[in-house]
């Protein structure tokens, strides 16, 4: 995660879009690194380096920092992990074990007792990032940190999530049920360690309070958090809506923008992998095959009939700058990766399941490993628990283990109002009928200064959201929001509590179907040998009128609908039992990579066919499972970490069929890497040269339609695939193949094969330096950062933030996204990737292994702040035991 201060940014190239562009220049290489950071290991060392370069200009800071730090090391900010701690609350006593590598074991005698430990243990080690993230979901960070937390204050109390939750625990605290109680035990015991008064991490002493204590409502309001981070559709809907209203294109033009999902690209579900009562029970028929290697896979153009004829919607649109800002408060956008194989295709005879979710990076982790069990219970699980949340959300039992990616089901819609007062009170037209806006006024309190009274709109779908997301537009159309997260009754907390005890693919089902959001692709294996996958979440069912026509290949939810008819409207949620579920397909295997869930004759539809994520990725899992008959926990481990890139094999024809700018400076170096590149195989490690230039040109290709988008570059590669693509390869040798050109015509070249070599040219060009050309590694470019929460935009954020090489780009199974296209400052940073994990061996559960990227402690000072950094980008793992390990450090809870 990023830095989650919003601030606002100079206006950039992205605001002031190259008017020609074949003016189009290259951004120097020093545009596209990371800033200097500071290497080793040493606290101290990284203190002392940043006095010695920055000491003329932060003298007095760096005094008073150096004198924090001290004071903070001398007296203690870790807190007690041996002997004995008398907490109130528990009711018996609790065992807390810690490995040398710091794995957290938690043995009790309750469930609840297990949560309550888990709560302390968590505020132990977290307790600054789950105090923050408790402040951004609140609607509180600028009572702590001025007026830096403002515009995140204003965000999260116009969506209004915290409302929300304190309104559902209230209810559950009238009508409890085991997961509620679970989380209430977990808010005591984080309350219990607060009440022996601890030693304070070290971002308390700097911004000068106490945490107050946790109440359930702040614990569950975090789900909703994450729901946000990983659904994705309001911003699709205001930059469509923003192409046609501020740009001025055709919903046609905004489709061939956005091209839907390939018809050849794998899916999660596969019609041979459905018994012939789940294919009439979820309607779906055979239609395109899959294609199972890469060679056959071909991105599907959109006909003219195909696409839908212009908008006539009326409506605003945000601005880059305002979607950019919405972006730094996401993690990621969705993107994951998980298998199981069945036990045919293992040299165990037994399953392996897999899995590496994928958010923005932090320091420290989103994610805690932890084992807990209960004496003589039901409960024994192990695996990666939420920071700031009770329980295992993926992992294992002793007979099922389980993980998750998103699935990005769209369940959000925004709406543009008709407005019309009526004897003064003022309303809008919901579907033929008037409605009286509803209103809502929020508090902030301002750390030195002064308080901020937020009025929030409210409609029966939801929030009035424009007064923020489109607060520089004037004159502003009034815009509100629905959200499955927003509705009340949330019961996703349900899921995780069953989960962790399920021993079987129906009680799996079972736990499932109190999945409300975000929606994710769970798989499943048992020790019994039996996989599976469930799709679950509320999937909103839509009126026809806003399904385009009901092209499947468009799907419902695109643009934002009018208040005043019927398109839109949410016709109740797909039942749970019609969702799409596989258990022991026949091919042997299930794999998600954020890919398209299941093919167009399903007869709801999850999201628009347009926003399912590039099928490289998916493709690439499916290519390597498929290339061999059997494969070892070695061979996952593997997989886990290719970094052979199918954007290279999507590209490959464009490259092959280059024109070399006549009389460019350039011409040898281009025809010496284009040569190169001919003959490389996509492998994006650290040391490959090849992939810095094929990276710098395809970013280059990028900016293809910035005329038109208003953008400096254009985040869709299937556009780019499918503007420059050959369409008919012609030629003995296939080495000049032929475009219909339009796309590029429009956009002011010749052709494409002219506008393909003026983007390697620009590439080139940027790595000119004084006359000479000189192409540095793509690890010496591409660094992964985990940036602390609060220091990442400091000189203290060398203190807090681990940085180093890393492979892999956007379509990599280890994946290696880049943040040009949300924060072209950052160049080519890498921050979100595989923030957890894990390979299950179902033959024997004790030679499982996890990883989380930093360290299990939060604290700075603390040895297991980053120690699993090395192993995590070596591809390096720890064991994911129950039994055989050695405790480090016990510390026995006593009440």
């Amino acid at each position: 995660m990023r830095s989650l201060l919003i601030t606002e940014r100079e206006e950039d190239e992205q605001d002031n879009p190259p008017t020609n562009t074949n003016d189009l220049v290259p951004i120097p290489l020093e545009k596209r690194t990371m800033k200097l950071r500071c290497s080793g290991r040493s606290v101290w060392m990284r203190v002392l380096w940043w006095s010695a370069v920055s000491w003329m200009l932060l003298v007095n800071a760096l005094l008073l920092t150096s004198v924090i730090l001290f004071a903070s090391y001398t007296h203690g900010t870790l807190p007690q992990t041996t002997g004995t701690l008398r907490v109130k609350g528990l009711t018996d006593s609790v065992t807390v074990e810690r490995e040398a590598n710091g794995m957290i074991h938690i043995t009790a005698n309750s469930v609840m007792d297990a949560a309550f430990a888990q709560g302390l243990v968590m505020a132990q080690e977290r307790l600054w990032q789950i105090e923050f993230q408790r402040r951004i979901a609140t609607g509180t960070l600028s009572q702590v940190v001025g007026e830096d937390g403002l515009e995140t204050d204003k965000m999260f109390r116009t969506l209004g999530i915290f409302h929300v939750s304190k309104q559902d625990a209230a209810y559950y605290e009238a009508n409890p049920t085991e997961a509620f109680n679970t989380i209430k035990a977990f808010c005591n015991g984080i309350n219990s360690y607060l009440d022996t008064d601890p030693p304070l991490p070290l971002e308390f002493k700097v911004l000068g309070y106490k945490p107050h204590k946790f109440e359930p409502a702040e614990v569950m309001v975090w789900f909703k958090v994450m729901s946000l981070d990983l659904s994705t559709n309001m911003n699709q809907e205001l930059e469509r809506l923003r192409l046609t209203f501020t740009r001025k294109l055709t919903q046609q033009r905004v489709d061939t923008l956005w091209p839907p999902y390939p018809t050849t690209g794998p899916t999660v579900v596969q019609f041979s992998d459905l018994s012939n009562h789940t294919r009439a029970l979820l309607n779906v028929s055979r239609t395109t095959p899959v294609r199972k290697t890469r060679s056959n896979m071909s991105v599907t153009k959109q006909s003219e009939s195909q696409q839908q004829s212009a908008s006539t919607a009326n409506g605003p649109s945000r601005s880059k700058r305002l979607l950019d800002r919405f972006l730094r408060v996401r993690h990621h956008p969705r993107a994951s990766n998980n298998w199981v194989l069945h036990g045919n295709r293992t040299t165990t005879g037994k399953p392996l399941l897999c899995n590496d979710p994928h958010l923005d990076f932090s320091a420290p982790s989103v994610w805690i490993l932890m084992h807990l069990k209960v004496r003589d219970g039901p409960e024994e699980v192990i695996g990666a628990a939420l920071a700031g949340s009770p329980g295992i959300i993926i992992g294992r039992n002793n007979r099922v283990a389980w993980g998750v990616t998103n699935v990005g089901t769209d369940v959000m819609d925004t709406y543009v109002l008709d407005e019309e007062k009526r004897n003064g009170v003022h309303g809008y037209w919901r579907n033929g009928t008037w409605e009286p806006m509803q209103s809502r006024t929020e508090l902030i309190k301002v750390k030195d200064g002064d308080d901020v009274i937020l009025n929030v709109n409210m409609t029966t779908y939801g929030p009035v959201i424009s007064d923020f997301f489109l607060a520089d537009l004037n004159p502003r159309p009034t815009v509100a929001l629905r959200w499955v997260s927003l509705e009340p009754r949330d019961i996703s907390m349900e899921t995780y509590s069953r989960l962790n005890r399920v021993q079987n693919f129906d009680e799996f089902r079972t736990a499932l179907s109190y999945y409300q959001a975000p929606a994710q692709n769970f798989i499943y294996a048992d020790v019994d040998g039996n996989i599976g996958y469930q799709c679950p979440g509320k999937t909103p069912i839509r009126t026809p009128e806003n399904n385009n026509d009901n092209k499947p290949t468009q799907g419902p939810g695109r643009m934002p609908s009018h208040s005043n008819s019927s398109e839109g409207e949410w016709n109740g949620y797909v039942p749970f039992e019609e969702l799409p579920y596989v258990y022991n397909p026949a091919r042997g295997y299930v794999s998600s990579a954020n890919n398209k869930v299941i093919e167009n004759t399903y007869k709801y539809t999850i999201l628009g066919d347009s926003d399912w994520e590039a099928p490289y990725r998916g493709q690439r899992i499916v290519d390597l499972i498929e290339a061999k008959k059997k494969h070892s926990m070695e061979d996952m481990k593997q997989l886990q970490g290719d970094v052979v890139t199918l954007a290279y094999s999507a590209l490959r024809p464009v490259l092959a069929g280059i024109v070399v700018p006549a009389g460019s400076k350039q011409r040898s170096g281009i025809i010496k890497w284009r040569d190169r590149l001919l003959k490389w195989n996509g492998d994006t490690a650290i040391d490959s040269q090849e992939a810095t230039v094929f990276k710098t040109w395809s970013l280059e290709l990028s900016r293809l339609p910035v005329k038109e988008v208003g953008q400096t570059f254009w985040d869709n590669l299937l556009y780019v695939v499918n503007s420059l693509t050959p369409s008919t390869p012609h030629g003995s040798n296939n080495t000049t193949p032929s475009t219909t050109d339009d796309e590029c015509v429009r956009a002011g070249f010749k052709d494409c094969p002219t506008f393909a070599g003026l983007a390697f040219e620009r590439a080139m060009q940027s790595f000119e330096k004084d006359g000479d050309v000189s192409i540095p590694t793509w690890g010496e470019l591409h660094k992964v950062k985990m940036p602390h929460l609060l220091f990442g935009q400091t000189p203290l954020g060398c203190v807090f933030e681990r940085s180093a090489a890393h492979g892999g780009d956007d379509f990599t199974v280890n994946i290696g996204g880049w943040s040009f296209f949300q924060d072209k400052d950052s160049g080519w940073d890498m921050t979100a990737g595989a923030t957890y994990r894990q390979i299950v061996n179902l033959e024997n559960m004790e030679e499982s292994v996890f990883v989380q990227p930093m360290g299990q402690s939060g604290n700075v000072f603390s040895e297991h702040y980053d120690d699993y950094f090395d192993k995590w980008r070596q591809m390096q793992y720890i064991p994911m035991r129950m039994r055989g390990y050695t405790p480090h450090a016990t510390l026995h809870l006593q009440p």
